[in-house]
């Protein structure tokens, strides 16, 4: 009798239910060490905690955006970085009047996220097909995905919010999955609190993730043309985005309209769809076979949009077509994780479909259930075993060291070899983080398309210059990849003595002093060029060691830095773009080629938006010459302005080819590659005096404004952005080489920063 009601009671129990409440259970005992202050690891995890103590600091003064010096030089945060994720992490410490702090609200959000993420996809599966067992499928599914180590540099799943530290990535994802689901209740319900579900929800992710926002409008063209016939649906579905658009404006107008400035450029390395989608041995026969019956049974049914999706996006992630469709500063390797969350649904339906077919052979229908469960729970149990996203205790003494060092010798900035330096201190963006606390300013930071000049611009020698020596029968022969190289030639360069090599680091050390740059940081237990040239005698004192750590070095640069605010009689020559958004050679990467160079510093060259038409006659005064840039050779007409003042012009032109019979026109010879910088310089030369620098001490320098006295040419250390205006209406900011804001001082100067 006891046995009979046991098993009675063991066939009421609702299995489903049971294992999802165990799944979340061990979810929430997996992420509940997060409930605390602590600030956790994770590589880029410090740096966004950075980004939401600035936005509190921001939405205390009523603004969302604003200036920051202690990344590149100078960085417009949230111009090119969505706010309301930040926003979001502040609101809890603002609503309770500061009790709550605002790395606890942080942390809260890392906890509820993963939450977030497995109900938005319960949500949209039901709204799509209204079968609780391909709900259920769905979620476990997602529990997989969730837990997957392999795709984690992919923006989706657990590692990938902790380990990696995609934090506004995570944040977007279940964003756009209730998204979609309120999409499909809108088209078959007609009712109207979709409408609004669906605008607010589209709202919050254009102000949350731009690469989701990209991928969400790829969604919504494929979804347009599969019910393109369904008129009442398409009338909404236009005015719910037209009205997103309305209402996140705010943002996404100066982003675009700001895009030029800046430094960011697509990455589209994406390199094996089959390891993002079925990259988990334990999960991936089964997720294979599922997804390739859901594709097969979805077209059956004509339920379109999930199968024409995967198979779209794949083709074009195949073909490496989004780089060329779009050209924004995003990694479009990530749209795998989009693939990946899109083959949650279409692997459920195939599931299903799958146990339709054997309904009445319980034994299989059995094994392939619990098939799936436990491979699952072996999910769960790799993510329970590492959690390594909480261990932030790990070399903390090596943070301490360097962070006191740097910050107690605040003379200039510094820079880190990140990939290696950095990686053996537990997260990459840690000092990131904690430098500009000690009142360090530093190059690099994490959103290196938030400014101007990237980081990779500023390293000197190592991991993205890719920087090693090639060992081809002798030594003294270093390859420098192509970002590096010192001279024209866009090619591997090989310097074929030591000698050369050491011109080669006194140039690239010249420049970084250039931007103020004294400490390097970089790993022991590599082979080092820079350490090499440090002990050699080309050395003469240049750079020397400042501190010796058990696995890394800090390096001082010994030259005079850069001032911060400099004048100079010096007559700079101007940048125009005549070639507008089509130029092929825009003033960024012109600026970029001119540093790297070396010309720069004696040389710099500025640049503004405006027409030269528009610009103050008494700073046309002071210009030495014209670079113009245009797609085809200039009229007579624009070639004699230019020529009014007898100024030199030197014209760039991409298509075809130009001449004029004029004294002071120099047409510039150009390749495949570009122009000229050598023969630029030549010329340059002959018509400027090199810039000399004399200091200048501010009255007030900071975030938001800059006044100081200059009657000449002045050069500011800070990263140009348009919304640094002066209060001189007849004052004109303009943009110099490589990255730095140029003024013709007018006696008594004041700059300030827009917000």
């Amino acid at each position: 009798m006891i046995i009979n009601d046991f098993l009675l009671k063991i066939k009421r129990i609702d299995f489903k239910k049971a294992i999802i409440y165990l799944l979340f259970g061990v979810l929430f005992i997996s992420l509940f060490p997060l409930l605390n202050n602590h600030l956790f690891s994770g590589i880029d995890t410090c740096g966004h905690y950075y980004l939401a103590e600035k936005i509190l600091e921001f939405m205390k003064s009523f603004h969302i955006s604003g200036y920051d010096v202690n990344w590149f030089g100078g960085v417009p945060l949230f111009t090119f970085y969505n706010p309301l994720p930040y926003i979001v992490v502040s609101l809890f410490n603002i609503l309770s009047f500061g009790l709550i702090p605002i790395n606890f609200s942080f942390n809260v959000i890392l906890f509820i996220l993963p939450f977030l993420f497995l109900i938005s996809v319960y949500y949209t599966a039901n709204a799509f097909f209204n079968n609780s067992r391909i709900s259920f499928f769905s979620l476990l599914f997602a529990f997989s995905l969730l837990f997957s180590l392999n795709i984690m540099n992919y923006g989706i799943g657990i590692f990938s919010q902790y380990n990696v530290g995609l934090f506004s990535n995570s944040f977007a994802w279940p964003i756009l999955i209730f998204l979609i689901g309120f999409m499909e209740k809108m088209r078959r319900s007609k009712k109207k609190k979709y409408l609004f579900l669906f605008t607010l929800f589209l709202s919050a992710l254009i102000l949350s993730h731009i690469f989701t926002t990209i991928f969400s409008f790829v969604l919504f063209f494929i979804y347009f043309v599969i019910n393109f016939k369904d008129k009442v649906f398409i009338k909404d579905f236009i005015m719910g985005i037209v009205s997103s658009l309305i209402l996140t404006s705010f943002w996404w107008v100066p982003f675009l309209m700001n895009i030029q400035y800046s430094s960011g450029e697509s990455i589209n390395n994406f390199y094996n769809l089959i390891e993002c989608l079925y990259s988990e041995p334990f999960i991936a026969p089964l997720l294979f076979v599922s997804s390739f019956l859901g594709i097969f049974s979805l077209f059956k049914d004509r339920n379109y949009f999930f199968p024409a999706t995967f198979l779209l996006v794949g083709l074009f992630l195949a073909s490496g077509s989004l780089d060329f469709l779009i050209k924004i500063p995003i990694h479009y390797y990530r749209f795998g994780a989009g693939m990946a969350l899109i083959n949650i649904f279409i692997s459920a339906y195939g599931l299903n479909f799958l146990m339709e077919r054997f309904k009445n052979n319980l034994i299989l229908s059995s094994i392939i259930f619990w098939l799936f469960v436990i491979s699952l729970c072996s999910g769960v149990l790799v993510f329970v075993g590492v959690r390594s996203y909480i261990d932030n205790e790990k070399n903390d003494d090596k943070k301490a060291e360097i962070v006191e060092f740097l910050g107690s010798n605040n003379q200039g900035r510094a820079i880190f070899d990140y990939d290696y330096a950095i990686e053996n201190l537990s997260d990459k963006h840690y000092l990131s983080y904690a430098l500009p606390k000690s009142g360090m300013q530093l190059f690099g930071g994490l959103l290196s398309e938030s400014a101007i000049f990237n980081e990779n611009y500023f390293r000197t020698f190592f991991s993205y210059y890719d920087f090693y020596e090639e060992f081809l029968g002798f030594e003294g022969i270093y390859k420098i990849d192509k970002l590096s190289i010192a001279g024209e030639s866009e090619n591997n360069l090989l310097y074929s003595s030591s000698e050369e090599l050491n011109k080669f680091m006194i140039m690239k050390i010249k420049n970084l002093a250039f931007f103020r740059v004294k400490y390097i940081v970089f790993r022991n237990d590599i082979t080092n060029p820079f350490l090499d040239f440090i002990n050699s005698g080309s050395n003469q004192g240049m750079v020397s060691i400042a501190k010796q750590g058990s696995d890394y070095t800090i390096a001082q640069i010994n030259i005079e830095m850069q001032p911060m605010i400099s004048e100079m009689d010096y007559r700079p020559f101007l940048f125009i773009d005549e070639g507008g958004i089509f130029s092929k050679l825009k003033f960024k990467n012109f600026s970029e080629n001119w540093y790297k160079n070396g010309y720069a510093i004696d040389y710099p060259i500025v640049y503004s938006p405006k027409n030269t038409i528009d610009l103050p006659e008494s700073d046309l005064g002071g210009i030495g010459g014209y670079i113009v840039s245009s797609l085809k050779c200039p009229s007579e007409k624009d070639v004699s302005y230019w020529l009014k003042d007898g100024k030199p012009v030197v014209l760039i032109v991409a298509n075809g080819t130009c001449y004029f019979d004029r004294d002071n026109v120099f047409i510039l010879s150009k390749d495949e590659v570009g122009p000229s910088y050598k023969e630029l310089y030549s010329i340059v030369s002959k018509h400027s005096e090199k810039a000399d620098y004399s200091k200048i001490e501010p009255e007030i320098m900071n975030d938001e404004k800059l006044r100081f006295r200059s009657g000449s040419g002045t050069l500011i250390n800070y990263s140009y952005f348009p919304k640094w205006k002066s209060i001189n209406k007849e004052q004109e900011v303009y943009w110099a080489t490589p990255s730095f804001i140029f003024v013709f001082g007018r006696g008594d100067n004041e700059l300030d920063y827009g917000n």
